[in-house]
Formats: C-alpha cells, sequence, structure tokens
C-alpha cells in the first residue's frame, strides 16, 4: 500500500482508540453517577440502558445509510464532532448524554468502516484487512481496559467528568485530517467475468472466457453473521454464568472478577498481536489461503470456553469459570478479527459501511437478547450452557467446511 494509505490507517486507528477511551471512560462513572446525583434507581437505570440500546441499533442502520449514500469523509469528521458534544452534554447531565452517545457512537461505526475500506488496496486484500481489524481489535480493548481504569480514578477523586470530551476533542482532530488531507478513493471489484482473444491454433483462435479480480463470494458474509450471531450468544450467557459463579465464593469476589475484567482483554489483544504479525505475512507473500479458516477456529475455542463453563456451574468450580473466560479471550481475539476482515473486504467501499453495520448488529442484538433471557435459565443454567456450546462447536465445523467454499480469494487472471 502507499504510505497515505498507511497514514489515513493510523489515523482512523487513533480516531477509534480516542473514542474508545472516551466511551469507557465515560461508562465507568455513570452507573455511579446515576445513582449519587440523580437518585436513580436500578430499574431506572435499567429503562436507561435499554432505550441507550435501542438508539445504538437506530445508529447503526442510520450510520449503514449515510455510507451508501455518500463517501465523504465531512460527514464522518461531523459525526464524530457531534459526539463529542454528546460526551461535553453528558459531563452535565450524565442520563441525557448517554442516549447521545448510544445514538451518535452507532452512526460513526459504519462511516469508519467505509473510510478503512477505501485505504485496504487489492493485493491480498481479505488478508491486509484482517491485519487492519486485528490491530483494531488491540487498540479497542487496550482503550477500554485504559478508559474504564481512568473513569474509575477520576471518580474516587471527585474530578471534573469532562475529560471524556476533552479526549474526544483529539479524535476529532485526527478526523480532521483525514477529511482534509487524506480523502481517499473508492474502492470497486472489477467485472467477473472478460472475454479474451484466444491463442492461435492451428487453423483460428478462439475467444476465451476468464474471471477477473471479482473478489470474495459475497455470499461468505451471510456465514460470517451467523457465526457473530453464535459468537454473540456464546458470549451473553457465558459472562451472565461467569458472574453468577463468582459471587458463590464471596471472599474472593473482587479478586476473581478483577483478574478476569484484565486477563480476558490482555489475552485478546495479545492474540490480535499475534495474528496481525501472521496476517501481515500472509498478505505479503499474497497467499491464497482462506481466512475463513481461522474463523471456524476462533469459533470453536469460543465453544470450548462456553462447555467449560457448563462444567464450572456443574462442579462450582471458580477455577474452571476463570479458565472459561481466559478460553473466551483467545478464541475473541481470533475469531472478531476476521469476522471484521469479511465486513470490510468483501464488498465495494459503497458498501462496506452498510457491512459493517450489519456487522455490528449480528454482534450486538443477540447479546442484548441474551442478557434478558438468561436470567430465566437459572436453574438450567449447565443445560443450557452446555446446548449454546455444542451449537457453537457445530457452526465452527460448518464454517471449516463452507467458509472456503464459499470464499474466492486467488480467483485474479492471470493472462499470458
Amino acid at each position: 500500500m502507499k504510505p497515505g494509505n498507511y497514514l489515513a490507517i493510523a489515523l482512523l486507528c487513533g480516531t477509534l482508540f480516542f473514542e474508545r477511551l472516551a466511551y469507557y471512560g465515560f461508562r465507568a462513572t455513570l452507573f455511579l453517577r446515576l445513582r449519587e446525583e440523580f437518585a436513580m434507581t436500578p430499574k431506572d437505570v435499567g429503562t436507561l440502558m435499554s432505550a441507550g440500546s435501542a438508539l445504538l441499533l437506530f445508529g447503526f442502520l442510520v450510520g449503514g445509510g449515510l455510507s451508501t449514500a455518500t463517501r465523504s469523509r465531512f460527514v464522518m469528521l461531523g459525526a464524530v464532532a457531534l459526539l463529542g458534544l454528546a460526551h461535553g452534554a453528558a459531563a452535565v447531565s450524565p442520563g441525557l448524554g448517554s442516549l447521545a452517545i448510544a445514538l451518535v457512537s452507532g452512526i460513526v461505526r459504519p462511516l469508519t468502516f467505509m473510510a478503512l475500506a477505501e485505504e485496504i488496496d487489492r493485493e491480498g486484500r481479505v488478508w491486509k484487512a484482517v491485519v487492519v481489524s486485528a490491530l483494531i481489535a488491540f487498540i479497542a480493548n487496550l482503550a477500554a481496559s485504559l478508559g474504564a481504569a481512568a473513569g474509575a480514578a477520576q471518580h474516587a477523586r471527585g474530578s471534573t467528568h469532562a475529560i471524556p470530551a476533552l479526549v474526544m476533542v483529539v479524535a476529532v482532530m485526527a478526523v480532521a485530517g483525514i477529511a482534509f488531507g487524506l480523502p481517499g478513493q473508492p474502492f470497486r471489484w472489477d467485472s467477473p467475468e472478460v472475454l479474451l482473444p484466444g491463442q492461435s491454433g492451428m487453423y483460428r483462435p478462439e475467444p476465451r472466457l476468464v474471471r477477473a479480480a471479482s473478489g470474495p463470494n459475497p455470499l461468505i458474509l451471510a456465514l460470517v453473521g451467523v457465526a457473530l450471531g453464535l459468537s454473540a450468544c456464546e458470549q451473553g450467557f457465558q459472562s451472565h454464568a461467569f458472574y453468577q459463579e463468582i459471587y458463590r465464593s464471596n471472599a474472593r469476589v473482587s479478586t476473581l472478577s478483577t483478574i478476569a475484567q484484565v486477563g480476558n482483554p490482555a489475552v485478546v489483544c495479545l492474540v490480535g498481536l499475534a495474528l496481525a504479525g501472521v496476517a501481515g505475512s500472509l498478505a505479503s507473500q499474497r497467499s491464497t489461503l482462506s481466512p475463513a479458516w481461522l474463523l471456524g477456529a476462533g469459533l470453536g475455542a469460543l465453544g470450548v470456553s462456553t462447555l467449560v463453563m457448563a462444567g464450572a456451574v456443574v462442579v462450582r468450580s471458580s477455577g474452571l469459570s476463570l479458565l472459561s473466560m481466559l478460553v473466551d479471550g483467545f478464541g475473541e481475539g481470533l475469531f472478531l478479527p476476521v469476522a471484521m476482515a469479511y465486513a470490510l473486504a468483501t464488498l465495494p467501499s459503497r458498501w462496506a459501511g452498510l457491512s459493517g453495520a450489519g456487522y455490528s448488529v449480528a454482534l450486538y442484538l443477540p447479546s442484548l437478547i441474551v442478557n434478558v433471557v438468561a436470567p430465566m435459565f437459572q436453574r438450567g443454567l449447565p443445560l443450557a450452557l452446555g446446548a449454546v456450546g455444542v451449537l457453537t462447536v457445530l457452526g465452527a465445523a460448518v464454517v471449516l467446511v463452507l467458509g472456503p467454499k464459499l470464499e474466492r480469494v486467488d480467483d485474479v487472471a492471470r493472462v499470458p
């Protein structure tokens, strides 16, 4: 890729880092502020969070629609600036601010997908997208950990809650640099078939029909969407079971919770960095190896982690619960970047934002539903975990079988 591409990707990753840093810094203090400053009950907070979730999903759809209507990066700049204003409002009114942040965050994400898709060139496109997605996973988890720690620290000291808004100023500056200096180029795959003159034969040359650089089969996105839904359900049930299990060991609740909250993102970060290195090597070699193999392996690891959690609930082992969360981090660090890469690299950039919106909905909506229904499975939680784990492992097997067949990463015509 050209130096301008690397610079634009770096600025986009920086934007994501500061946006996530601000978001998790705000979320770390939201419940405490609503309870202490506004005397809101847990029921009221739950209602507010549900409204925020609905606005986030609506924002995904709005952002996806905007990305298909225009590719102007000034639209993204306006959205990120509006998100900064929402964080400023949240410093004064956390309830209304949280709703505004949810809506605008949903709009920003598909626009970011489209901008990233414009910076990934054709050669080794899917593997280059895996590199970018793995770096994003690393950055997002790092920012989430730092933001949560910083937010909790500032609240404990009683300092101002305007820090997330100030952090967003840096994000706006990064997007401004992209909008004014790096407009990007729309990406399109070539037509799938080309008619070329044939080679000279004994009597007369005959034309040949060859396949051009048509890119991966868009049908792979349907498979990725189903896999994302499975992963979201798996992680929702597993997270519910983990916190239920550690609270049974009263003396070690704080220790186990801290280890999980630090250990899981740390594993995701380490796996993401390793994946970025491997994918970068494969991209430089123009490898025809299908990323669907890694997608299936990651989904399989998520399924295994859920089965381990089912065993932990049966034998009431907090150690197994912790092991399950660490295995889950490994699977997430492998699975989510590859799934994101397909959303980035499969379609022309005009549709990449809409694909990113679909990716976000497929990842977020099932987990939201699970959070509602999981408490209904209290008595049969081990059975529910086992069923979800087996279903996820079977889904991984389907991905491993169908994924490489659906995808076409080596359909580049080599005409002598």
